[in-house]
């Protein structure tokens, strides 16, 4: 709890001092975001774009804020340039996925999705909600499909850890 509060009170102290670097303010909006300080965790996203940063973090992090806010449309705005800049970050397109779900465009979501476990093949997340878009779009055994996987995948890692 101490590194809790030591990093809240150096929040306070950095806002007071209105930081101008792309990486201080990344960090404030990180910790906002731990802190379930929505609006205020974009607000120095926002910040550290205007200071001249444009990574993948720093994108796919504003873009999870907002879709958090209710901004689905800006969300998928930041997730867009993201996988532009950046196309061979898997967790950039599985927000991007998660965001197009959120839209209901099933289809471009699936696409997102395929695309994040070609970049990070196994991944479990991904895999469920590709399953879930499958199965929202009616397709069910290639949603049983996913899920099989995931679930194979899960206790292959349960084995692999007990050994």
């Amino acid at each position: 709890m101490g590194d809790l509060a030591n990093a809240m009170r150096d929040l306070s102290s950095a806002r007071q001092h209105k930081p101008r670097h792309s990486l201080v303010l990344f960090n404030m909006a990180t910790i906002c975001s731990q802190q379930r300080l929505f609006p205020e965790a974009l607000e120095c996203f926002n910040a550290a774009m205007e200071a001249g940063s444009e990574d993948d973090a720093l994108l796919n992090n504003r873009a999870v804020v907002k879709a958090i806010l209710g901004d689905f449309a800006g969300a998928l705005s930041d997730l867009e340039k993201a996988v532009e800049l950046y196309p061979s970050t898997g967790f950039v397109h599985f927000n991007r996925g998660n965001v197009l779900v959120k839209l209901e465009n099933f289809t471009e979501a699936e696409k997102s999705y395929t695309c994040a476990l070609r970049l990070q093949p196994g991944d479990l997340l991904t895999l469920q909600a590709r399953g879930r878009t499958h199965a929202a779009m009616g397709e069910k055994e290639k949603a049983l499909n996913d899920f099989r996987l995931a679930i194979n995948l899960a206790a292959e890692d349960r084995f692999q850890r007990s050994r």
